[in-house]
């Protein structure tokens, strides 16, 4: 039961409500539709117990006793950065209420052991939809994250990586070194998008992976990430085929040819002239991206934002 007061009730109506509710371990002050403050119930019996704390606080305005720092967060706030406030605030203040604002007003409290189990409960549901090679989000939490970004009027970028030749790699090297290359991938790309605030990375399966950035300027992000796997590319190769510079190998028709060296491939999408509709109309156009960028034959990426195209290429 949510609970929430004006800052000048009295005491002794504050401590009625908690008389009448012995489940309420928290009120919410609450002035101008905006939370300015939070009275635990154990807290508030502590002071009134005190010698002279029933005779002063009783006929007295609440605002004199509430807390006027409790955490406040906003609705679309992350669990895990919640979780994260909480667990390192003062001992004493470890298990007060945490309040919740939305649209910059009150919207209601969430105990810790709620929070904390939901949080729980979202790091197994994380942990069942992971991919177990490299351990990030797998197919369900990816299609919900881009649900909820498409579904916000904030900027985003969709970015689809796969890499060239992986299966002709992995056809002559084995799975053990293909396995090796992807979680090398997944290393590069935790390690670039870690600079770019609430990013997410998922990994579809095989070499196809999936980031979402909150912003447009992404461009910087995909030469900096083809740099570094240019550069390190090679090491997953032996001296021979790294001095040709292809492997000989059987394409999906089953012909022989000639693949060059691996390179990665970035298609990326925004919302900076585009309203998306639902994920099967983003997700179909980054794949129509993702096709071209290929083209190229080497690391390359393509930046689509609906007025114009802007491609370049690494060497």
């Amino acid at each position: 039961m949510d609970q929430s007061i004006s800052p000048f009730v009295l005491g002794s109506e504050v401590e009625k409500i908690f008389a009448d509710n012995p489940n309420i371990q928290g009120i919410t002050v609450v002035n101008d539709k905006k939370a300015v403050g939070l009275v635990m119930r154990k807290e508030f019996f502590s002071h009134i117990g005190t010698q002279y704390g029933w005779a002063v606080y009783m006929k007295r305005p609440i605002y004199k006793l509430m807390d006027p720092n409790p955490l406040i967060f906003d609705y679309d706030v992350p669990i895990s950065e919640v979780v994260k406030a909480v667990t390192t605030r003062e001992e004493e203040k470890l298990y007060d209420y945490i309040i919740i604002e939305k649209d910059g007003v009150y919207y209601g409290i969430v105990p810790v052991i709620t929070l904390l189990e939901k949080s729980m409960q979202l790091e197994l549901n994380i942990a069942k939809y992971s991919n177990p090679l490299t351990g990030l989000p797998g197919n369900f939490v990816i299609e919900e994250k881009i649900r909820e970004v498409i579904s916000k009027n904030e900027p985003f970028s969709l970015l689809y990586l796969d890499l060239n030749n992986f299966k002709a790699y992995n056809d002559v090297y084995g799975f053990e070194k293909g396995d090796k290359v992807l979680k090398y991938v997944a290393n590069i790309l935790e390690r670039h998008l870690y600079f770019y605030k609430d990013s997410f990375l998922g990994h579809i399966g095989g070499d196809d992976f999936v980031a979402i950035v909150k912003s447009y300027d992404v461009e910087k992000l995909c030469k900096n990430i083809i740099e570094e796997f240019d550069y390190n590319i090679v090491r997953f190769y032996n001296e021979l085929d790294v001095k040709r510079g292809y492997i000989h190998a059987t394409d999906r028709l089953g012909n022989e040819d000639d693949f060059p060296i691996m390179g990665i491939s970035i298609a990326v999408v925004n919302n900076s002239n585009k309203k998306f509709s639902d994920i099967d109309e983003i997700t179909g156009l980054v794949s129509k991206v993702k096709m071209e960028c290929k083209k190229y034959g080497k690391s390359h990426y393509i930046i689509e934002n609906f007025q114009e195209k802007r491609a370049n290429t690494i060497s």
